[in-house]
């Protein structure tokens, strides 16, 4: 089967790659009750709420005070990371295994990704872009490892673990698909991880919003004063979320 178009062509480790429920309080049925010292029949559904509100500021103090405890969200909008920022795995085993599994083939001195796989992690993207950014942060987290804890924040996904790592909201997608998909496919916890970054290069939609990706520099699609500006990306034309950047 030949290789995906793309526009993009890129180098990571000698390797040449072608871009392309719900808790309720029980509430008494009447008003007697003969459990000693019970006064209120109501009382433990007040109580209940209250619990879960403290459950719930709980919640909201530990992601502030992870994202607080994290470093701080990057200043550039380039891709600077993924869940699989924790593994070192060697590109050229991440390739072999991926085409054995079907999700990458070789044409010439390049790779694309199959149609079967495309098609699989299409379907997937589309059903997590619908999901609220908590579960997505998550799922995220999930994929991430042991250790590793997912939170929502101000537009971004905050990975606290070893390293912590910040993603924006269409690489979290991108990447939560693609290693999910490989995960179905029988791709060990770790490989996935770290193959979710190089798959993204290969995406010819938006994991936000569906519109068409293209090639471009930082410089042109935005005015980043922390950035590189000749760094190659890849753009969403409809959205401008940045869904890959090469690393340098």
């Amino acid at each position: 089967m030949p290789a995906e178009d793309g526009s993009e062509r890129a180098k990571e480790g000698g390797v040449r790659y072608r871009a392309g429920g719900e808790r309720g309080a029980a509430r008494p049925t009447s008003l007697d009750d003969d459990r000693q010292g019970v006064t209120d029949p109501h009382a433990d559904a007040a109580d209940a709420a209250d619990g879960e509100s403290r459950d719930s500021d709980a919640a909201a103090s530990d992601a502030a005070d992870a994202t607080s405890d994290a470093e701080s969200p990057p200043e550039s909008d380039a891709p600077a990371g993924g869940v699989g920022d924790r593994d070192a795995i060697d590109p050229e085993t991440v390739m072999s295994r991926l085409i054995e599994v079907d999700a990458l083939v070789e044409d010439g001195e390049t790779l694309g990704l199959t149609e079967s796989f495309r098609e699989a992690i299409d379907a997937r993207t589309a059903s997590i872009r619908e999901e609220p950014d908590d579960t997505i942060a998550e799922r995220a987290a999930a994929i991430g490892g042991e250790g590793v804890t997912g939170y929502a924040h101000d537009g971004r996904i905050m990975l606290a673990g070893t390293p912590g790592v910040w993603l924006p909201r269409a690489i979290a997608i991108a990447e939560i698909a693609a290693a999910s998909e490989l995960r179905e496919r029988g791709v060990g916890d770790a490989l996935s991880r770290e193959a979710a970054r190089p798959v993204r290069m290969f995406l010819d939609t938006c994991p936000v919003c569906d519109g068409a990706i293209a090639e471009t520099t930082l410089g042109e699609c935005r005015d980043d004063p922390n950035g590189d500006p000749d760094l190659s990306v890849r753009v969403c034309g409809d959205c401008d979320a940045i869904v890959f950047g090469d690393q340098r």
